[in-house]
């Protein structure tokens, strides 16, 4: 009993970030489209501020879903590709993590 209370707490906590996290990623410019790197960096940076409440959130060190920067010929920037492939990477873990009975986001495909 104690134990699906603190599930259903952490639920709470992380429900409106894991519903940002599915309009970010629907947000997220496709890697065919130009988009000017500063607007990527900013919501890479954004994403990075999410990542840091959902690890306190739930007590669990979530780093491993960053979207680190790429280095060609000297010049750094996101990839946003990688940043695509994060954000749904942490979304589908959170919906194994948490939200089972809920349908699959995205219907389980790739974004």
């Amino acid at each position: 009993m104690e134990e699906d209370a603190k599930e259903n707490d952490i639920k709470k906590k992380v429900s409106p970030i894991y519903g940002a996290l599915q309009g970010r990623l629907n947000q997220i410019y496709q890697p065919q489209q130009s988009i000017h790197e500063e607007t990527l960096s900013n919501q890479v940076k954004h994403y990075h501020r999410e990542i840091i409440l959902l690890s306190e959130s739930i007590g669990e060190d979530l780093e491993r879903f960053r979207v680190s920067r790429v280095i060609v010929d000297g010049n750094s920037f996101y990839d946003v590709v990688e940043f695509r492939q994060q954000v749904h990477a942490l979304i589908m873990y959170l919906y194994r993590k948490y939200y089972t009975e809920e349908p699959v986001p995205f219907g389980g495909a790739p974004q």
